[in-house]
């Protein structure tokens, strides 16, 4: 494999020089500054995996931390997950590591749920939070069973909290050397949610985070 460092360059010139090699992988590093201007438009538009590492952090890991979004389980959704678990389990392999894979859930409108004006008592709102939990689990084992994961040490971690604090805090408990993640994912009314959440990850990570779109839908 043959690579090149640019230094200085903004967004569509990596992704130009990138497309010009046929590169298949785009590492950026830098300081919190340089990954909001660059990390994040690179990581939204390139057709290739981005991996964004703030300098400073390191950490030397025994897994990969694959993070899915499994909120609505809609077509598009779910082959960015099936594009995430793939770059996640070939590199687990390659490195001889433990794939983990986690998924950060809530129960809609907590915020309101919780206002003491709403009549919901602990009991209904622990069966949303069941229900929840359940469809989202429902949809991670079905999506797990597409795949070999023959002789391949991994584990499904379903985790209530907000993703960016959830899948941060987890790569860290679980000693990860790389998480593995979405940025082309849009939220109900297609704002970028999972690209915010990719740039909390990076600045609150000790280790590197791959920004990984399926291409035929990196706009």
């Amino acid at each position: 494999a043959t690579g090149r460092v640019l230094a200085g360059a903004d967004t569509a010139e990596v992704l130009a020089e990138a497309e010009h090699h046929s590169n298949d992988l785009i590492v950026v590093a830098g300081d919190a500054g340089t990954l909001r201007k660059l990390g994040w438009k690179l990581a939204a538009k390139s057709p290739v995996p981005v991996i964004v590492t703030r300098l400073g952090r390191s950490q030397r890991g025994a897994s990969i931390v694959a993070a899915m979004n499994l909120e609505t389980g809609d077509p598009e959704t779910m082959e960015n997950n099936r594009e995430i678990l793939r770059h996640a389990i070939e590199i687990a392999r390659l490195e001889g590591a433990a794939l983990e894979v986690v998924h950060a859930w809530q129960i809609p409108g907590q915020t309101i749920i919780d206002s003491p004006r709403l009549e919901i008592t602990q009991v209904q709102i622990d069966e949303m939070g069941r229900a929840i939990r359940g469809k989202r689990e429902s949809r991670l084992l079905q999506l797990l069973a597409e795949f070999d994961l023959g002789g391949l040490r991994h584990r499904a971690h379903l985790i209530e909290g907000r993703p960016e604090t959830v899948i941060a805090e987890a790569a860290e408990r679980l000693r990860a050397a790389l998480v593995v993640m979405g940025a082309a994912a849009r939220g109900r009314f297609g704002e970028a949610v999972l690209g915010s959440t990719v740039e909390q990850v990076v600045l609150r990570s000790a280790c590197p985070v791959a920004s990984v779109n399926h291409p035929d839908k990196v706009a």
